[in-house]
């Protein structure tokens, strides 16, 4: 066989000697022009060889296994997998390359991907001894199938690249839609708590409607009966002919129908003021059981010096007294009705010219019975009227009055304290000190201080995610809706809400901010 050695680089030498500026393997043709020199050159040298037909499907080369040839592929497509835990992987198609198995040949041998015909293709078969003697016989086939190596490699890794490009940029564009994702779930728990909480509040208010409606008749009846009886009482008592029992009867009626609540203190001081004037301690004692505490009264008392008027002068004073207590009680009705009416009336339209002062009056009258152990110290500032969904703040001044005296009544056995007057002992469970203030002439500030144990360090964090609770599955009666839709609804008002632990003395201190005008 003669050898093609002496002359096979000549058309090389000659191309680089025309344009010593380009790379060696940077050959002018086309791959499929490249792979058909390759061919003829090869069977200028093995003489003749059978153009074999592949159809789509055969497996040229197995995964693993040994390379015993390689193929020159005149035409088709030839798609290259690896097997992963996935199963088959597409690894290479437009990049595969004219000559399949070569890379597998360098690597002792072994195949590292299937090569699979997804179009028909048509070459020749090639031993690796073939192919070596090839090589030897014309080193310009050796340029050609580096320089058709190198090309494949080059779109190999320049799409190995681009899919890592890829890959990055779905991976960030997945990070930032697992927390967008993340965010809307949050966003979605929120709304539910939110929607849970109107539909009980509307309830409530439906609730509230109909009791004001039921309560309001006998209400109006009870106090029109009082200021009736009030007028026949003083009518009946005017028809007595002794001018100063008549008097002192209407003076004692009306002192103790208009007197207000006396402390402990002020009735011992009423006593000495009074027995200065009278000297019997026991009759000093029936004044101030009449409610007579009006020193000129019990001058006149003394001057008339009839003492079977003061049997009269008792009796005077009970039923102002009781009328007292009457209006009061039916007052406190209509004031609890109304309070209820306002907290519990659905939200529309945000309402214009609010006074958080009266909203939060509303929550302390409602939540009386939940306060009666705890000393409760409330600073109305001057605010600005504002605009807002009243029920829905009301409702977040119930969460952090609630929560405080929680918290303060489950730490009562370590830190209760007693106090004591003359009457009885009461235990209280600590103290809520609440602040209301203007900030600016745009915004006001709540503050709800406690004397409860404060918020652990581990969950002051999390104190404001939604369904978070410190309860520890204990089922509770109160009117709270969590940290989470109150911090929901200041938001939405465009105000802020935060937690802190404060010391001198231990507690928790609460503050939201608002803004006056509904954002």
């Amino acid at each position: 066989m003669p050898s093609l050695a002496a002359n096979s680089l000549v058309p090389a030498i000659t191309a680089l000697d025309e344009d010593k500026t380009r790379f060696v393997f940077e050959l002018p043709q086309s791959d499929d022009e490249i792979i058909a020199e390759i061919v003829r050159r090869a069977e200028l040298i093995l003489g003749p060889r059978a153009h074999e037909t592949f159809p789509v499907g055969t497996h040229l080369t197995e995964e693993g296994q040994p390379v015993q040839h390689v193929i020159f592929a005149l035409s088709g497509k030839v798609a290259l997998e690896r097997q992963s835990e996935a199963g088959e992987i597409l690894m290479h198609h437009a990049s595969t390359g004219r000559i399949i198995g070569l890379l597998g040949a360098g690597d002792e041998s072994a195949a590292f991907f299937t090569s699979i015909v997804t179009e028909e293709v048509t070459g020749i078969r090639a031993t690796l001894s073939e192919l070596n003697q090839v090589i030897f016989a014309d080193s310009y086939v050796l340029l050609l199938v580096a320089a058709l190596f190198l090309r494949t490699l080059d779109r190999r890794l320049r799409r190995a690249e681009a899919l890592h490009v890829e890959q990055a940029e779905l991976a960030d564009q997945l990070a930032l839609e697992r927390t967008n994702l993340a965010k809307a779930l949050t966003k979605l728990r929120e709304t539910r708590e939110e929607m849970a909480a109107q539909a009980r509040f509307a309830s409530l208010g439906e609730l509230a409607a109909g009791v004001a409606h039921e309560l309001n008749n006998p209400v109006a009846a009870i106090r029109r009966g009082a200021d009736y009886l009030d007028e026949d009482i003083k009518a009946l008592i005017a028809t007595c002919p002794d001018r100063a029992w008549r008097e002192l009867a209407l003076q004692s009626l009306g002192s103790a129908e208009n007197a207000s609540v006396r402390s402990t203190k002020e009735v011992r001081a009423a006593k000495k003021e009074l027995a200065k004037i009278i000297k019997d301690p026991s009759l000093v004692e029936r004044l101030v059981v009449a409610g007579v505490f009006d020193t000129d009264m019990a001058r006149a008392l003394l001057a008339s010096g009839n003492t079977p008027d003061l049997g009269a002068l008792e009796q005077s004073a009970a039923i102002g007294t009781n009328l007292r207590n009457l209006r009061n009680a039916s007052g406190r009705i209509v004031e609890l009705v109304a309070s209820l009416r306002s907290y519990a009336r659905p939200d529309g339209d945000p309402v214009e010219n609010v006074n958080v002062n009266d909203g939060l009056s509303d929550t302390l009258r409602l939540l009386s019975h939940r306060l009666d152990k705890v000393e409760v110290s409330v600073e109305y500032g001057e605010l600005p009227p504002i605009s807002c969904h009243p029920g829905q703040l009301d409702q977040v001044w119930t969460n952090l009055i609630t929560n405080a005296v929680e918290a303060m009544t489950d730490a009562a056995p370590q830190s209760a304290s007693t106090r004591e007057d003359a009457t009885n002992q009461q235990t209280t469970v600590g103290s809520l000190t609440i602040e209301t203030s203007a900030l600016t002439s745009d915004s006001i500030r709540l503050t709800f201080r406690d004397t409860g144990p404060g918020i652990a360090a581990d969950v002051i964090d999390y104190i404001f995610e939604p369904h978070f609770t410190t309860k520890g599955g204990e089922v509770r009666f109160g009117m709270g809706i969590g940290l989470g839709v109150c911090r929901s609804i200041v938001e939405n008002h465009g105000g802020t809400i935060r937690l802190e632990n404060v010391e001198n003395p231990t507690g928790t201190l609460a503050t939201v901010e608002l803004p006056t005008h509904y954002l």
